[in-house]
């Protein structure tokens, strides 16, 4: 597919392995579990989308990957380093994982979570840190007759 945003690698060998419903359960699981690794105290507010209007494309004509994402409201003044700190130390040295710490334009903390398999995880402070975002995407699936506009995944 032109325009494709992930390329090569594992994920493409594993496209035609996984159906739509096995990434999105996967993903769903991986975000949720991340998502409850941040410290309860410093939680408002949670909330998940359970569904996608969009895909994202992958290398073959037929294979996306799907997005979703948690967002937590912040609880007044939080260290933000140390809570993303919580959620890097609980994720632990799981297999097939790697965690890169980085800085957002704004300063703030940042973590950037792959698999081999595909999987991709953005955590990052939004609005001057007051949401925190997982923002998870599957691995490639195959999706038999593609995209129907106006579709809900």
């Amino acid at each position: 597919m032109h325009g494709s945003l992930r390329t090569g690698g594992p994920e493409a060998s594993a496209a035609g392995s996984l159906t739509l419903e096995e990434a999105k359960a996967g993903a769903i699981d991986i975000r949720d579990t991340l998502a409850a690794l941040y410290p309860e105290e410093d939680i408002a507010d949670i909330r998940a989308n359970a569904t996608s209007k969009a895909l994202m494309p992958c290398d073959g004509e037929e294979e996306f990957a799907w997005p979703g994402r948690t967002t937590i409201t912040v609880a007044g003044a939080v260290d933000k380093d140390d809570a993303l700190d919580a959620v890097a130390d609980g994720w632990g040295e799981r297999a097939g994982w790697t965690v890169d710490r980085t800085t957002s334009d704004k300063g703030f903390p940042r973590l950037v979570l792959n698999h081999d398999d595909g999987t991709h995880v953005n955590i990052a402070y939004f609005y001057d840190g007051d949401e925190l975002w997982v923002d998870v995407v599957s691995p490639c699936f195959t999706l038999p007759g593609g995209l129907t506009l106006g579709g809900e995944y």
